[in-house]
């Protein structure tokens, strides 16, 4: 069924995804939670909206759940989803949940204090390994190679890192050392990107994704206090 109307939409249903923006949940929760009873189920995927605040807001519903689906689905691919869940036992309704989701990948359950921090990696990490490839794209365009083989050759290399991981299980350091010969062309790339240690780069990345979820959480924790 599709209506207009998410009071109608609640009544008749009994599986509740709420997939807006944590700005616009004080405003929909006010709407929604008079038609929430206790045989409904509420699944959240918005950052930093903790089951703490739903659970205020929806004291008659049983099954409240934080879930942060693999940002890739939006891209028709398939992932890792997080969940919390106010239950500590495997019960029907986390088998339900865990079924919807499953069609996306693989389910992983999680505390709810740890789900924040998944969610930068699953949600974020696409897109910011996608600047990086963009932009490796962009270097060898420069450097002469066409676009459709630059990027053709980031598409093979994704795919031959992925076969490694998951078909071949060696590890990354291993894939690395098995292209890289000692003071080879390789080696001396690597070289650069130790003397300018990409890792902090990469740990301000997630820093600045989690200062920007505590935000919203705080945001939340204040309404929660009024």
């Amino acid at each position: 069924m599709v209506s207009s109307s998410n009071s109608k939409a609640i009544i008749l249903s009994e599986i509740i995804i709420l997939c807006v923006r944590p700005q616009q949940f004080p405003e929909l929760i006010n709407e929604i939670k008079p038609f929430i009873k206790d045989h409904h189920i509420i699944i959240s995927i918005a950052v930093g909206v903790p089951i703490e605040w739903l659970r205020m807001e929806f004291p008659n519903c049983n099954s409240i759940f934080h879930i942060h689906p693999p940002s890739t689905i939006f891209a028709s691919s398939k992932g890792i989803s997080f969940i919390a869940s106010e239950q500590k036992n495997l019960t029907d309704s986390n088998l339900i949940v865990k079924d919807i989701f499953e069609s996306f990948g693989e389910v992983i359950f999680v505390p709810e204090v740890d789900i924040d921090n998944y969610a930068v990696f699953v949600g974020c990490s696409p897109a910011f390994i996608s600047r990086m490839a963009a932009n490796w794209i962009n270097l060898a365009i420069e450097n002469g190679i066409p676009k459709e083989v630059a990027d053709k050759i980031i598409v093979a290399t994704f795919q031959s890192v992925t076969n490694s991981l998951v078909n071949l299980n060696i590890s990354l350091k291993d894939f690395e050392n098995k292209i890289t010969t000692p003071n080879g062309v390789t080696e001396m790339g690597l070289r650069v990107i130790e003397k300018y240690d990409l890792g902090n780069i990469f740990v301000e990345i997630i820093n600045k994704s989690k200062d920007k979820i505590k935000k919203i959480k705080n945001i939340f924790n204040a309404i929660e206090q009024i």
